[in-house]
């Protein structure tokens, strides 16, 4: 665990759920590494967790949003934002010195890419977790050398299956399999990909929340009842003359959109992670910057 107690410096950082319907303050000694947990709803958030105590956690606003997610023994209670999907922190039922989970990517101002990573084997802890099976049909999309990976959310909700090539193959080529900087996919934690819609079969749609921002163009979904995000959708966009005068990156990532379905690839079981290449996206570079209200 990356322990965080109070001692006589300390540093204040800010930190918030993406549409900022929670706000926080936290005071930690040093923030150089975090703990990265391989258990199913770790994998699936891309959590990287600092285990600070509670008696250096303020909470600057809350109206309310946050949405409590637990499961097995119960021993941890995951919460994030039933507005925008982020996961926030981790409470322990039973934890020396109010010990509380704070995942960094919650914060402001801090890269998590950039803080060294130290692993906990969460795979191994009983119960063993078994994900739900897909519960629709199968992807119609018809290519040579595809394979059907299946996966969904945390809780089962949510399932999906995607029809493609091998994500080794897939990762080779563009887009390929990408993780971005910008503000929503650092705090979702999501890699992905970008199939065509076709390629895809969701079913427990209805389970799922939209959640927009911005140019309220995407609608990042995630499962209401566990938080875990799957997919981005695209909507047809802004008038002509609106996106003619955007930068040629952003309308070339705009028509990718519209005609994709970009997938996380976290909720996936199957996924032959050590074959995979994964590309990185400067999405912190586009304008609009984020900035939360």
């Amino acid at each position: 665990m990356s322990d965080h107690t109070p001692s006589s410096q300390l540093e204040t950082f800010k930190g918030n759920c993406h549409c900022g319907a929670f706000k926080y303050s936290i005071q930690l000694s040093e923030l150089k590494s975090v703990m990265e947990c391989n258990c199913s709803i770790c994998s699936k958030k891309g959590y990287k967790w600092v285990y600070p105590t509670t008696n250096v956690f303020t909470i600057e606003k809350d109206d309310g949003k946050l949405q409590e997610y637990y499961f097995g023994k119960k021993n941890l209670t995951h919460i994030f934002c039933s507005v925008c999907g982020t996961g926030v922190m981790g409470k322990m039922q039973e934890t020396p010195n109010g010990q509380m989970g704070l995942n960094t990517r919650s914060l402001n101002d801090v890269d998590p890419a950039k803080l060294e990573s130290k692993h906990f084997k969460g795979d191994a802890l009983e119960p063993p977790y078994t994900p739900t099976k897909f519960q629709g049909s199968e992807p119609i999309f018809d290519m040579e050398g595809t394979k059907v990976y299946t996966g969904g959310c945390h809780c089962g909700a949510v399932t999906l299956a995607f029809k493609t090539k091998p994500l080794s193959e897939v990762s080779q080529s563009e887009p390929g399999v990408r993780e971005c900087d910008c503000s929503i996919c650092t705090r979702n934690g999501t890699i992905n990909t970008y199939p065509r819609r076709e390629q895809v079969s969701i079913a427990g749609e209805d389970n799922l929340t939209a959640y927009l921002f911005g140019d309220k163009h995407h609608a990042h979904k995630f499962c209401k009842t566990c938080g875990v995000a799957i997919y981005v959708d695209s909507f047809a966009g802004p008038d002509k003359a609106v996106y003619e005068a955007w930068p040629e990156e952003r309308q070339n990532k705009r028509m990718m959109m519209v005609q994709h379905i970009p997938v996380n690839l976290r909720c996936l079981d199957g996924v032959e992670w050590d074959q995979i290449t994964i590309k990185k996206s400067e999405g912190s570079r586009l304008e609009p910057k984020y900035v939360v209200d």
